[in-house]
């Protein structure tokens, strides 16, 4: 079973992806704040870890950063609504490996979900070699 966190301020989009990606292959854990993301990211490996742009007291780079020694194996995906400013070396210094626009995360749900399942198992096989 894959460990997804999904880290969104918006309620009501944190609970439309906690509940598409909840089945029998995911568990997820779907934090209101920065605090309980924090938390979340110290007590347990995620798998997949998805983090809208604007989270509480931080945004997304700061917290990819902050959390990427600790989730070194984590499929990590910022989305967005608006194209980012970040530049190709903020993401990589945040250990981001997706950028995907918000409507894309709604109108391809299951390719989405098919393509970070599969590259969190490619992330896997890779850390156990």
């Amino acid at each position: 079973m894959l460990n997804v966190l999904v880290f969104e301020e918006e309620p009501a989009l944190r609970n439309t992806l906690s509940a598409f990606l909840r089945d029998d292959a995911c568990r997820v854990v779907a934090p209101a704040n920065f605090s309980e993301a924090a938390n979340a990211v110290m007590q347990e490996n995620f798998d997949i870890i998805l983090c809208g742009h604007r989270v509480g007291e931080t945004d997304a780079l700061s917290f990819f950063h902050i959390i990427q020694d600790r989730q070194k194996t984590a499929v990590k995906v910022l989305m967005t609504e608006h194209p980012t400013r970040a530049t190709q070396d903020e993401i990589r210094w945040a250990g981001i490996d997706y950028v995907i626009h918000m409507s894309a995360v709604f109108k391809c749900m299951e390719t989405l979900k098919f393509s970070l399942v599969t590259a969190s198992h490619v992330r896997r096989t890779e850390a156990a070699h």
